[in-house]
Order: C-alpha cells, then structure tokens, then sequence
C-alpha cells in the first residue's frame, strides 16, 4: 500500500505577517502562566520545609494570581482574536439585553 503524502518547507517566521506577532505574544502568555501558576507551589514548598514564613497577605496574592490570569486572557483574546472578541460581544449584548427587559416578580403576601 503506497500512501501519499505533501513535503511541506517551513520557511522562517516573517514578523511583518499578522501571525507571527500573536504567536509571540501568546507564547509569552504561555510562559507568564507557567511562572504564576506554579509560584503558589513553590511559596508552599518553601514554607514546608522553613526555608521563608510567609504571612497571610503573601499566601493570600499568590493564590489569587490565577483569577488575575483569567482577566489577562481575556484581555489578549479580546485584542488579538477576532472571533472570541465577536462571541464576547455577542454575549455581552445578550446579558445586557436579557437584564433590561426582563422585569421583577413581585409575590403576593397574604
């Protein structure tokens, strides 16, 4: 059985396309999480085996670094991803017009 198949040539990454710069900047992202995700971990560790103290606030920053991430995403898609800024939109219109429209049940005491 002879199966087919395409050679393709990977030419190198020109900048002044619009791709390469949200590669950059998403591979940056990428690199950022893996710094602040595991930056809990390691205060932990540190703590475990008394090598720092930390007090609450210090705790406190570090495990909410990942609710901080989840804005930053939704900055960078919001900017350089056409399609998710489209559904956002569409969802944030949606929300707006649902809470607008829709009118308080009011219960009869008795």
């Amino acid at each position: 059985m002879i199966i087919p198949f395409q050679n393709k040539v990977v030419s190198i990454v020109d900048t002044r396309t619009s791709r390469a710069p949200k590669i950059y900047v998403f591979l940056l992202m990428t690199g950022v999480d893996v710094i602040v995700v595991s930056f809990p971990s390691i205060l932990m560790l540190g703590t475990n085996y008394k090598y720092w103290y930390p007090n609450d606030v210090v705790v406190g920053l570090a495990t909410s670094t990942f609710g901080l991430l989840s804005i930053i995403h939704i900055i960078f898609n919001m900017i350089y991803d056409a399609k998710f800024r489209q559904r956002f939109v569409s969802c944030y219109h949606k929300v707006r017009h649902n809470s607008t429209t829709s009118k308080p049940t009011t219960s009869s005491i008795t």
